[in-house]
């Protein structure tokens, strides 16, 4: 018997179609993953409907030395949830609530310690101090 996929899943595919982009397999198999994970976070906007999604998963630090050397992002469920490292994998915002989705993606990211993301070939690190975050090369 299959388990049935948590809700957030198939909003994520229907903001996909409304931002009329396509989708590879890989990245509908990170958005399945992260939503068994719990790790898919719908961006809600002022009249409760939803503007966005993030896919992102919560890496150890050698899943982010396997990122920058290899470009090996996670792909297993259980890779989504291993550690406290916040790697951004997709983010997608539906285009007329753009501004909307950038600001509550800033309140999404207040909450994370340190974050990871991959942006024109190349992984950035961002660790939160007391006065915002700080770009970091590696982790103490």
């Amino acid at each position: 018997m299959y388990k049935s996929l948590p809700p957030e899943f198939p909003m994520a595919l229907d903001l996909v179609s409304r931002c009329n982009v396509n989708l590879d397999m890989a990245t509908l198999r990170a958005i399945q993953a992260a939503a068994i994970a719990n790790t898919l976070t719908i961006l809600w906007g002022v009249y409760d409907d939803p503007i966005g999604f993030v896919v992102w998963a919560g890496v150890n630090q050698d899943s982010v030395q396997m990122i920058n050397k290899f470009k090996l992002l996670p792909a297993r469920v259980w890779e989504f949830k291993e550690g406290h490292i916040t790697q951004i994998l997709h983010v997608v915002f539906v285009p007329p609530f753009n501004f909307e989705a950038k600001a509550q993606l800033r309140k999404f990211l207040r909450g994370r310690r340190v974050i990871s993301y991959t942006r024109k070939e190349k992984n950035k690190l961002f660790v939160r101090t007391s006065s915002g975050f700080r770009r970091s090369e590696r982790l103490c």
